[in-house]
């Protein structure tokens, strides 16, 4: 029996995401040297082994209880790069056994209800990996967009409640892949942020609605619903399972919570002057001008557009650059570094984002260029007196 192209796209593109962020993940915990050492190394050998494509359930539980080592003698080790990884062997898993699901499944279909039924859940997997399986692309800032990826989402959503294709229990191993996603999300193990809609309010999205501008309190509202929209799919698809159904509900009460979007924006004004008189730099956790001035002018040529100004300051976090290395031959690819740049507004006011991050390509053998993103660790306005 053949994989369908959208489970064969799925599992390859899983694949490569998960080779992607291997060498980057490994190559920030090679300096570690902390109590649970060992079980660090541990956890990288086993996502290795996803990486070569051998990964298994048990290579998974594995590196469960190795995370679950880790906290144990280290609660202040940075687990980011480790819960990225295991989003990624999960998906592996997942898409894993979809695939052996979903040949014995379609052969049982062909056997039991002829083509009809094949052709029936083959409509019905297009629409399950619209709803739960790819991107619904929230990071655009157009809320008529927005607006309109919510309406299509609905309307899909009620296409596929309108198709009879059968069961839609656990029991049904067609689903599984599903499941295993959905369940992820109630658990909280997958990154939604800047790729798919997360299902918990971004507080760096509630930072960025200092401006109380109508349009982005309705992006901020368009992306609540679509999360809104996504439970209340996988609870009416679902209804057994009623882990989908307080995930709806605590949704609808977060959004209820909100109010209106006028609501909002008065909340915004009220509470706004406070958070930016209550706002500082953090204390350098080093000093090196050319460092701080390679920063600044990495951010005025790549972000000063996006944030609408010009920086100003560099404040270095950390003692020096982290060196990043191949995760197999250990050669040196770049060296990245932290900091919070302080920025004079278009609208003359003073700003600043608390984790611009600066990376440099190692060509040569000399390290070269700099570019610099904005890994949206927060931020905003604050008194120029605080910001020099």
């Amino acid at each position: 029996m053949i994989i369908s192209k959208a489970t064969a796209n799925f599992l390859l593109g899983t694949i490569f995401l998960a080779t992607l962020g291997a060498s980057s993940a490994l190559a920030q915990d090679l300096n570690y040297a902390g109590p649970a050492k060992m079980e660090v190394r541990t956890f990288w050998r086993q996502a290795e082994i996803f990486k070569n494509g051998k990964g298994t359930e048990t290579t998974l539980g594995n590196m469960e209880r190795t995370i679950a080592a880790i906290q144990q003698k280290d609660l202040s080790f940075n687990m980011s790069s480790m819960a990225a990884e295991m989003t990624n062997a999960k998906n592996i898993v997942a898409g894993k056994n979809s695939a052996q699901a979903s040949k014995k499944q379609e052969s049982a279909d062909q056997a039991k209800s002829g083509h009809d039924a094949i052709n029936s859940r083959l409509a019905a997997g297009k629409l399950f990996e619209y709803l739960f399986q790819q991107s619904l692309t929230t990071g655009t800032s157009d809320s008529a967009k927005l607006a309109a990826v919510l309406a299509e989402y609905n309307a899909k959503a009620a296409e596929l409640l309108a198709l009879n294709f059968g069961a839609r229990d656990r029991s049904n191993t067609h689903f599984r892949q599903v499941f295993a996603i959905l369940d992820s999300r109630v658990t909280g193990t997958v990154n939604d942020k800047g790729s798919t809609v997360a299902d918990k309010a971004d507080q760096d999205d509630t930072q960025m609605l200092g401006d109380a501008s109508e349009e982005r309190v309705k992006v901020f509202f368009y992306r609540m619903q679509l999360v809104q929209a996504r439970w209340d799919a996988a609870r009416k698809l679902f209804p057994g399972e009623a882990d989908y159904e307080k995930m709806y509900q605590a949704k609808t009460a977060e959004i209820a919570k909100f109010g209106s979007v006028e609501d909002v924006q008065k909340n915004i004004q009220k509470n706004n002057i406070t958070e930016i008189q209550n706002r500082r730099l953090p204390a350098p956790e080093a000093s090196d001008p050319a460092t701080e001035r390679l920063i600044l002018d990495a951010f005025n040529r790549y972000l000063s557009d996006e944030l609408k100004g010009k920086g100003y300051k560099a404040v270095l976090k950390g003692k020096d650059w982290t060196i990043m290395r191949h995760a197999i031959t250990g050669v040196v690819l770049s060296r990245k570094r932290q900091a919070a740049v302080a920025y004079k507004g278009n609208d003359g006011k003073c700003y600043v984002r608390f984790g611009i991050i600066a990376e440099q390509q190692f060509v040569g053998g000399v390290f070269q260029g700099a570019r610099v993103d904005d890994a949206r660790f927060g931020g905003g306005e604050l008194p120029c007196e605080f910001a020099k």
